[in-house]
């Protein structure tokens, strides 16, 4: 059921879906790409707001975010038309926080603009 495109290295993917918060990150990666196969007429780049490959395991899971608050914060900003900032968030099987950054600031994005973006993954052990 999950469609997640592999790109070069086995750290890339394409975005596919951002249906639900609360579902999977693999659910939500697919009905992105859906929705921006749909639309197919433009796609924003989005750029990140700091250096994240240059912050370790202790400083990446530093701040400590209510799951519940976080879950609201990004479902209002997945709405179809919204003013924010797009987040990606990563949760574990206990559905903690394990990984969240904060994308740059848009007046204005819909849903679709952002199908297909490419995304990079770091892990660490």
């Amino acid at each position: 059921m999950a469609r997640l495109a592999r790109l070069a290295t086995a750290q890339d993917y394409t975005v596919v879906d951002i249906r639900n918060v609360s579902q999977s990150l693999i659910r939500q990666m697919e009905w992105l790409e859906q929705e921006i196969q749909a639309s197919a007429n433009r796609v924003v780049q989005l750029e990140d707001n700091g250096d994240d490959e240059a912050e370790g395991p202790a400083q990446a899971a530093a701040p400590q975010v209510n799951n519940d608050e976080l879950r609201a914060d990004v479902q209002k900003k997945l709405t179809p038309l919204w003013q924010g900032s797009l987040k990606l968030t990563l949760s574990d099987s206990n559905q903690q926080l394990v990984y969240a950054i904060e994308r740059v600031r848009v007046a204005q994005l819909h849903r679709r603009d952002i199908i297909g973006a490419k995304v990079s993954i770091s892990y660490w052990s």
